[in-house]
């Protein structure tokens, strides 16, 4: 038992309350001494006392009273009543009055002072059992702010707030990796501005407690700034307390957290092992909010490039129903791009049939198809209709239609040009032919014509 464990002792009888208080000091105690109500009243506000040996014989006063008073000012310290009278219903009142124990005098040292070592042991558990339902009520109510928010900022605001007023901080910081850079920056800090003269620029006189955490990817406790300080700066500086601690997640450091107080030796390892579980809580909600912002950037940016493809596009599901289109569809369709959920393959009209004996009631059945359809006002679509695997909404179909009008056109008139070309180029080389035979008889007539002059 350390001796900076005050035990109060309440006895009027003088040569019993040296008895008592000379075994404290044997047992490990330091010995707080009161004759009266009064005294003891006042050693309780000023001396912080664990326990209390009450007699409940005060002269004039009542034990009883005595008590009362003590548990008003202090409700943690632990009583045991010392009585010369061995009544049960004395016994009876001390235990209503949250007494540990009652023991009779005349009473042995040692029977005496093991009762006050079972009430001091009850009185740490109880604050223990204190101490681990105030923590749980911070990291609940801590975590209710993480899911509050989803911007970085925000949410570092909010957990360092939050975690300052419960732990009694004058200042706090958060310092977080950059993802390009890599170096870490402040993101939050609420720490009085003469703090940083400390640790930083050409007149630093102490490492900042953060970049020794950061490099040792452990915690740091500094029980008192002023003892690494100079006596003319110690005297000024506005936090003495203080603790940092790595925001891990797994393996991967994030950045650091660090608060301090205006109070010396504020901080201890539970207040160490609490922010360092809050650290991993703060650490996870940063990672989730920066992967949330990730995939938000992504979702615009894919559907930025989504909406720019000039072919129209639609995701089908099982029941032919618009999942989502593209702009060049809501052109289509001639309607705002915001109206198309809901509607069907049928209003799309490029399935060649209707629902689902189309080309997307086929795809459904994880039969894809290309066709070309011409709508009602003379355009060509080639038509792609093939199946994806949605895990939300079962099977669901894409539908990719590109407009080929003038191709389909432009071959036509390439057709059309070379059957004309070929119909003429047979025209000419019948022509040829037939000019071939001409000259073949004009020369036969010639020769026929100069054998009838010879003869």
């Amino acid at each position: 038992m350390s001796a900076e464990t005050k035990l109060l002792i309440v006895e009027d009888d003088e040569a019993l309350l040296r008895l008592v208080a000379s075994n404290a000091r044997v047992h490990g105690y330091t010995p707080v001494t009161a004759t009266n109500s009064h005294d003891a009243c006042a050693a309780v506000e000023t001396f912080g006392v664990a326990a209390a040996l009450v007699d409940l014989g005060l002269g004039t006063e009542s034990g009883f009273t005595v008590i009362r008073h003590i548990k008003e000012r202090a409700a943690d310290v632990e009583i045991v009543v010392m009585s010369a009278t061995t009544s049960v219903a004395s016994a009876i009142q001390s235990y209503e009055l949250a007494a540990f124990a009652f023991v009779p005098k005349p009473f042995d040292m040692d029977h005496l002072f093991a009762t006050v070592a079972r009430a001091l042991e009850h009185r740490r558990m109880n604050l223990d059992n204190q101490r681990l339902m105030w923590e749980l009520h911070v990291i609940n109510e801590l975590g209710e702010d993480l899911r509050r928010s989803l911007d970085p900022r925000d949410l570092l605001d909010r957990a360092l707030r939050r975690l300052m007023s419960a732990l009694g901080a004058r200042g706090g910081s958060v310092r977080l990796q950059d993802p390009i850079t890599k170096l870490y920056t402040d993101i939050i800090e609420t720490c009085p501005a003469e703090m940083d003269e400390l640790w930083s620029g050409p007149n630093a006189v102490i490492d900042r407690p953060s970049d020794r955490t950061l490099a040792t990817r452990a915690p740091v406790v500094l029980p008192d700034l002023q003892a690494l300080l100079p006596p003319d700066m110690a005297r000024s500086i506005p936090v003495r307390g203080v603790v940092s601690v790595p925001m891990l997640v797994g393996d991967e450091l994030l950045g650091a957290l660090s608060i301090g107080s205006s109070q010396p030796d504020r901080y201890d390892a539970r207040d160490e092992q609490l922010l360092c579980i809050i650290a991993g809580q703060i650490a996870s909600a940063v990672q989730n909010a920066r992967l949330h912002s990730y995939a938000r950037l992504g979702k615009v940016q894919w559907e930025a490039t989504f909406d720019a493809i000039s072919d129209p596009i639609a995701v089908f599901d099982a029941q032919g129903r618009i999942l989502r289109g593209n702009a060049a569809l809501a052109a289509q369709l001639q309607i705002p791009i915001t109206d198309m959920r809901g509607r069907t393959c049928d209003d799309v009209g490029l399935c060649g049939g209707r629902f689902p004996q189309c080309a997307v009631g086929r795809a459904v059945s994880q039969h894809g198809s290309r066709s070309e359809v011409s709508t009602a006002d003379g355009r060509i679509f080639s038509v792609t209709t093939f199946t994806i695997t949605d895990t939300r909404e079962g099977a669901a179909v894409v539908q990719v239609a590109k407009n080929v009008t003038e191709e389909i056109v432009s071959a036509r008139r390439l057709r059309q040009l070379s059957e004309e070309l070929a119909a003429a180029n047979g025209r000419l080389v019948a022509t040829v032919e037939r000019l071939k035979t001409t000259q073949a008889q004009l020369l036969q007539a010639e020769k026929l014509s100069a054998i009838g002059q010879l003869v």
